[in-house]
C-alpha cells in the first residue's frame, strides 16, 4: 500500500520520500539566502529608526520585482533541464543552462539601467513619506546594482535544480548570505553608512554568489556554446511569459498591499514590512517542496512516465501541508520575540505581532499553494497558472483599496491576502485533481 503512493500521510512509507527529502533539505538553504538579505536589511535598519525601517520596506519591495519577475530564469529552466536529464540528453541541457546565463546577463544590464535611472520615480509610486524617501532612493539605486548577479543565480539555480542538483545552490548561496550578514553589521554601524551599508553588503554578497554560481556551472556543463541562440532563447522566453504573467500579477499584489500600507502611516508600513518580510522568508521554506515538485515532476514527464509524475505529486502535497503545519506552530509560538527583533519602536512591534499571528495560521494554505505551483510549473502548466495568479491577485489589489477606503487598516491587507491564498489554492487544487497536467507533452 505504501509503495503504491496511493496513502497520503506521511506516517506510510513512500519510494519517493529518500528523492523528495534530498532535494527538498538542501534547496530550503538556498531559497533561504534570498530573503536572508532582506531579513537583516530590516533588522539592523529597524533599529536605526522608523524611517529607515520603511525605506528598507519600500527599496526591497521596489527591487524585488527584479528577482520575482523573472524568475522564470529558474522556474522555466527547472523543468526543461529536468526533461532533457530525464531523457538523457546532456547536451540539450547543457545548451538551456548557458543560453539562460546569457539572457539573465542581458536582462539584468537593462534592469540595473532602470533602477539606477528611476529610483526616485519608483519610490515616489509607493507613496512614502519625505522622510522615507529620504533613504529610500539611495537604498534602491545601490541595490539595483546587484541586478545582473540576481539574475545569473536565478539562471544558475534553474540548471542545478533540472539536474536533481540543490547541494550546489545550498552551498554557495549560503556563502554568500553569510558574508552579507557580516558585511551588513559592519558597513552599517562601524562604518557608520547606515540604510547605503545594508544596500552595499547586500550587492557585495550577491556578487560573489553569483560569480561562484557561473564558475561552478560552467566547469559542469557538457560542451555548451556561448554564444546566443535565438531559437533556445526564444522558448525560454515563450515559457517565461507565461511566468512572468504569473509572478507580476503576485508583484502587483504585494506592490499594492506596501503602497497601501506607506498610506495608512509609517508604523503601518513598518509592521506590515516586518509581517511581509517574514511570509516572504516562510514562502520559500515551503517553496523547498515545491522546487522538489518541479525537478522531479520534470523528470518523471521526460522519461515518458506520467502516473509516476502522478503518484509523486499526490506525495509531494503530503510533505507540502505537514511542512506548513509546523510551520504554524512554530511562528505562533515565536510572534512577540519575532516582532521585536525587527523594530525597537514600540508602536511598530505591537502593530506587527498580530500580523505574525495571522503569518502563522495560513501556513498551511500557502504551502498547499505553494506545492501546486511547483507540480503545475515541473509539468509547464504555465499559461494555466499565469491566469489562475492573476485573477486571485485582483482579488487582492481589490480589497487592499478597499481596506484603504474604508479605514481597516492592516487587517484588512491582512483579509485580502487570505483571500489571495484561498484563490490561489482553490483554483490550482481543481487543475491538480483533474489530471490534464500529468498529459502535456
Amino acid at each position: 500500500m505504501a509503495e503504491d503512493g496511493r496513502r497520503p500521510w506521511l506516517a506510510a512509507r513512500h519510494r519517493d520520500d529518500r528523492d523528495i527529502v534530498a532535494l527538498a533539505v538542501p534547496a530550503l538553504g538556498a531559497l533561504a539566502a534570498e530573503p536572508v538579505y532582506n531579513l537583516f536589511d530590516t533588522a539592523f535598519v529597524g533599529h536605526l529608526g522608523t524611517a529607515q525601517l520603511g525605506a528598507v520596506a519600500v527599496g526591497s519591495n521596489a527591487f524585488n520585482a527584479s528577482f520575482w519577475l523573472f524568475s522564470f530564469l529558474a522556474y522555466g529552466v527547472t523543468p526543461r533541464v529536468a526533461r532533457a536529464v530525464g531523457r538523457g540528453d546532456d547536451a540539450e541541457a547543457a545548451r538551456l543552462g548557458a543560453q539562460a546565463l546569457l539572457l539573465a546577463a542581458g536582462i539584468g544590464i537593462l534592469v540595473t539601467a532602470v533602477g539606477v535611472a528611476f529610483a526616485g520615480g519608483i519610490v515616489t509610486l509607493f507613496g512614502a513619506s519625505p522622510a522615507v524617501s529620504g533613504f529610500a532612493v539611495p537604498y534602491l539605486r545601490i541595490r539595483a546594482l546587484s541586478s545582473i548577479p540576481v539574475l545569473l543565480v536565478q539562471a544558475g539555480n534553474g540548471y542545478f535544480r533540472g539536474y536533481q542538483d540543490t547541494r550546489t545552490p545550498m552551498y554557495i548561496l549560503t556563502a554568500g548570505a553569510a558574508l552579507h550578514i557580516g558585511l551588513d553589521y559592519l558597513l552599517i554601524y562601524p562604518a557608520g553608512l547606515g540604510v547605503r551599508g545594508a544596500a552595499w553588503a547586500t550587492v557585495i554578497g550577491q556578487t560573489a554568489a553569483a560569480t561562484a554560481f557561473v564558475a561552478v556551472q560552467a566547469r559542469r556543463m557538457h560542451a555548451p556554446r556561448w554564444m546566443p541562440d535565438p531559437a533556445v532563447m526564444r522558448s525560454l522566453l515563450v515559457i517565461g511569459g507565461d511566468l512572468a504573467i504569473r509572478t507580476g500579477a503576485l508583484l502587483a499584489a504585494m506592490t499594492a498591499a506596501t503602497a497601501v500600507a506607506a498610506r495608512i502611516g509609517d508604523v503601518a508600513l513598518g509592521a506590515w514590512q516586518v509581517a511581509q518580510q517574514v511570509f516572504l522568508f516562510l514562502s520559500l521554506v515551503v517553496d523547498s517542496v515545491a522546487i522538489a515538485a518541479q525537478a522531479l515532476v520534470g523528470r518523471y514527464l521526460g522519461a515518458r512516465s506520467p502516473r509516476r509524475a502522478a503518484d509523486v505529486s499526490r506525495r509531494l502535497m503530503a510533505w507540502g501541508i505537514a511542512l506548513g503545519l509546523v510551520l504554524l506552530v512554530v511562528v505562533g509560538a515565536a510572534a512577540r520575540p519575532l516582532a521585536g527583533a525587527f523594530s525597537g519602536s514600540a508602536a511598530v512591534v505591537s502593530a506587527a505581532v498580530p500580523l505574525l499571528l495571522w503569518v502563522a495560521a495560513m501556513q498551511p494554505l500557502s504551502a498547499a499553494a505553494f506545492t501546486l505551483d511547483g507540480i503545475l510549473i515541473g509539468a509547464s502548466d504555465t499559461r494555466f497558472l499565469a491566469a489562475a495568479m492573476v485573477a486571485s491577485s485582483l482579488i487582492y489589489v481589490a480589497v487592499a483599496v478597499a481596506a484603504l477606503q474604508a479605514g481597516w487598516g492592516v487587517a484588512g491587507l491582512a483579509a485580502g491576502a487570505t483571500l489571495w491564498l484561498v484563490a490561489r489554492t482553490a483554483t490550482t487544487g481543481v487543475r491538480f485533481a483533474g489530471g490534464r497536467w500529468a498529459a502535456r507533452p
